[in-house]
């Protein structure tokens, strides 16, 4: 038992809507755990803030995380991690993270995780499932870095395989985007893929069709024209949701333009732009 303790991370949210939304249910398994719902929003004091927190330092071999989050009809939220995800070396081993969503109808929810460092030599998948009714939104953005660059580990990684699966509430898919890097086979320096840039942003933006509509061409004028990025939108299948690619030599590029993602989502949807919330 004791070698399994830490290993298997779990963390299970429901959220409930209302004049505020609230945490109606929670359950939490070490080293994964989640603050109180915070409100910290002048423009929006019913969304509920949660900060995602683990009590390891990283992610290490062997480790198999999980979070399942169930966002009730009504229910708004902001969901984010303490700080950067690291990934140690896994030595012989994996390391696995998956994540289930499920969106009731008129539900919304900002999921910005933090950046994601691998270190050298080491193997990682990562999954992302959501179900997603017609009337919600849902604005989920990914930040990898190349590695420790300050320590000379830039594409030192084994691995890297990350899916993002979306579905409606009846099951029928709405898009699907799966990235798989190995560095020592194929090296993302290379012209066609990353070329000099050691930061890639990827932002998923689930919503009702008209406002898809209305999206696309915000979203891909932030990709392909904000400071210090290169990059591009697509309009996923019947348009469902839109996927925005991002790259740049540096983190703070990358994420202002996430950001920017998101903030255009909640203008859209909800009315007013997602400001820069300081938590004391």
């Amino acid at each position: 038992m004791s070698g399994t303790v830490g290993r298997r991370g779990v963390l299970r949210i429901g959220l409930r809507g209302g004049r505020k939304t609230t945490i109606s249910e929670q359950f939490a398994q070490a080293p994964s755990h989640i603050q109180r719902a915070i409100y910290c929003d002048r423009l929006l004091p019913e969304m509920a803030y949660l900060y995602i927190m683990s009590s390891s330092g990283g992610i290490l071999g062997g480790d198999r995380h999980a979070l399942q989050a169930t966002v009730g009809e009504g229910a708004r939220a902001h969901m984010t991690t303490q700080g950067a995800t690291r990934i140690y070396d896994t030595g012989e081993g994996d390391a696995s993270y998956t994540a289930r969503i499920v969106l009731e109808p008129n539900s919304y929810l900002e999921f910005l995780p933090d950046v994601a460092i691998p270190y050298g030599n080491s193997r990682y998948a990562q999954r992302v499932e959501v179900r997603c009714a017609p009337s919600a939104t849902m604005t989920y953005t990914e930040t990898l870095a190349s590695g420790r660059i300050a320590s000379g580990e830039s594409f030192r990684y084994a691995l890297y395989d990350g899916a993002v699966a979306a579905y409606d509430d009846s099951g029928a898919p709405r898009l699907y985007d799966r990235m798989r890097i190995e560095p020592a086979r194929r090296d993302p320096r290379r012209f066609g893929m990353m070329g000099g840039h050691t930061m890639l942003g990827t932002a998923y933006v689930l919503a009702p069709a008209p406002a898809v509509r209305r999206l696309y061409p915000i979203i891909n004028d932030i990709s392909s024209n904000h400071p210090g990025v290169l990059g591009g939108a697509s309009v996923a299948h019947r348009c469902s949701g839109i996927v925005a690619r991002m790259l740049a030599r540096k983190s703070e590029p990358v994420q202002a333009a996430l950001h920017q993602v998101a903030s255009a989502v909640r203008q859209a949807t909800l009315g007013v732009p997602l400001e820069a919330v300081r938590v004391s």
